[in-house]
């Protein structure tokens, strides 16, 4: 036991750019790590596609197109930059973070959707 949770959350550790994040964050609120590692299998900090050279601090994000998505209010503030491979998924389900809590958000055909359709959202 010991040897696998050892092993796991050495895996974890390597997939966050921070040595120090937790996976839980202030006011027990989950993290955009947990997140991550709930929508594509490792705890990247970022939503972005692929990497990012920040004056040699390498910053890590969505690494391949994914099945399921995720959008966020932060993007309009300018907080996050959420990548393609988030904003496309290939199930038509995305997870919607808003300030304090997340939604889910689904095509009911299950499909991609196509970048032609317009449709409106009501909050």
């Amino acid at each position: 036991k010991q040897w696998y949770q050892r092993r796991v959350r050495g895996a974890i550790r390597e997939d966050m750019d921070e040595p120090g994040a937790h996976l839980m964050a202030n006011h027990g609120y989950c993290s955009q790590e947990l997140v991550n590692l709930f929508l594509m299998g490792y705890a990247a900090q970022n939503v972005f596609n692929n990497t990012i050279d920040l004056d040699g601090k390498i910053l890590k994000g969505a690494r391949e197109p994914r099945d399921i998505g995720f959008l966020t209010l932060y993007e309009y503030y300018k907080v996050y930059e959420v990548g393609s491979y988030l904003k496309d998924p290939s199930c038509g389900i995305w997870v919607i973070c808003s300030e304090s809590h997340y939604s889910v958000l689904f095509s009911k055909s299950g499909a991609r959707c196509n970048p032609q359709c317009v449709t409106e959202l009501y909050y």
